[in-house]
């Protein structure tokens, strides 16, 4: 039941998706942990999706996407992936929140497999657009919080031998950002939304990208001054 509400209440993905991981051999406490997730779909129950649309009629669609990664995020050492995806700077039309099916070796590691995946559904997406007759305005915007990974998009002098285990992904990746697929920017972390998505965070800070994803607030991005703003509010 969850599972099926989390498609127009990605908030409660990240929840689901630790919970998930319980499913061979789960407890009275994990059921109980479930019915916090109910329980707080039930106190907000007046929220919903909210895709927003473009302000001038059949223009052109631009993709903006963040992306996280939790290294070491569970007890069998695995990490954690997040990112969303959305038409504009608020309101993610597809989240993903899923736990790494490898064990990542670093935390640059665990951010590279979260942006190839994240790539791998960006090109999904842009052909749908296409063959809908909605095109995407390319590049594809991407923030990351990890400064690490976007130069490793960028070139590999003197980091190659620490990352040939993961090599391959890292060259399909700087492939799609020289092709102009993508392009990637630095984000701070406490304004990447995309940290929702590979932890459990309370407060203030779920609050404020929580509402960021279903589209009841947003997160003002400066690409002149590479500034973020967090803004939040309170009914």
């Amino acid at each position: 039941m969850l599972s099926y509400i989390a498609h127009s209440r990605p908030d409660i993905s990240t929840a689901l998706s630790y919970a998930a991981t319980k499913n061979t051999s789960p407890t009275k406490q994990d059921f109980e942990e479930l019915l916090l997730v109910v329980d707080y779909l039930w106190q907000t129950k007046e929220k919903g999706l909210i895709l927003h649309p473009a302000q001038e009629k059949n223009a052109p669609l631009k993709l903006i996407c963040h992306v996280d990664a939790s290294y070491l995020a569970h007890s069998d050492a695995k990490s954690h992936t997040g990112y969303c995806l959305s038409y504009g700077n608020f309101g993610s039309f597809y989240s993903k929140s899923s736990k790494q099916k490898l064990v990542a070796t670093s935390s640059m590691h665990a951010e590279i497999r979260a942006l190839y995946m994240l790539v791998l559904d960006i090109i999904f997406v842009v052909h749908l657009c296409k063959d809908v007759g909605r095109p995407i305005d390319l590049p594809a915007m991407v923030f990351e919080d990890n400064q690490p990974v976007i130069d490793l998009t960028k070139t590999l002098s003197g980091k190659v031998t620490q990352s040939k285990h993961f090599l391959m992904l890292i060259e399909f990746i700087r492939e799609q950002v020289v092709e102009g697929l993508t392009e990637l920017q630095k984000i701070p972390t406490e304004s990447n939304v995309a940290d929702v998505l590979t932890k459990l965070i309370i407060g203030k800070a779920f609050t404020i990208k929580a509402m960021h994803l279903i589209g009841e607030m947003g997160i003002t991005i400066d690409m002149n001054e590479s500034c973020e703003e967090l803004y939040y509010e309170q009914e």
